[in-house]
């Protein structure tokens, strides 16, 4: 599997795990509502956090639908060619540049003095 088929698996699962979770937030909600709907005098702290609940879903409900598993270009159909590669054709250095891009050569700090 390409790097680019992993992305597309993990959005997916993503997505999956977000629509659960609006899902469970929006379930919970609704019992709160039930239950406060059938209680005479309902306690204001279980009224707030369940219209915070019912909030919470309905933003994530937006996020989730603002941002859909991706439809991936036509170019990238199965049996494409395309690779999707920029590759300029430049390779790393074949000399002995080090990643701070100093030469291999090395210098030594002599040992401190024992005096």
């Amino acid at each position: 599997m390409s790097a680019l088929d992993d992305l597309k698996a993990e959005v997916a699962a993503t997505i999956t795990v977000e629509q659960s979770a609006v899902t469970l937030i929006q379930g919970i909600a609704a019992q709160l509502q039930a239950a406060l709907a059938a209680a005479a005098n309902p306690d204001p702290a279980i009224v707030d956090l369940t219209n915070q609940l019912t909030a919470s879903a309905s933003a994530l409900a937006a996020a989730v639908a603002a941002n859909p598993v991706p439809v991936p270009p036509a170019s990238t159909a199965p049996g494409s060619t395309d690779t999707g590669s920029t590759d300029t054709g430049s390779t790393a250095p074949a000399d002995d540049t080090s990643t701070d891009g100093t030469s291999g050569t090395t210098s030594e700090t002599p040992p401190a003095s024992g005096t």
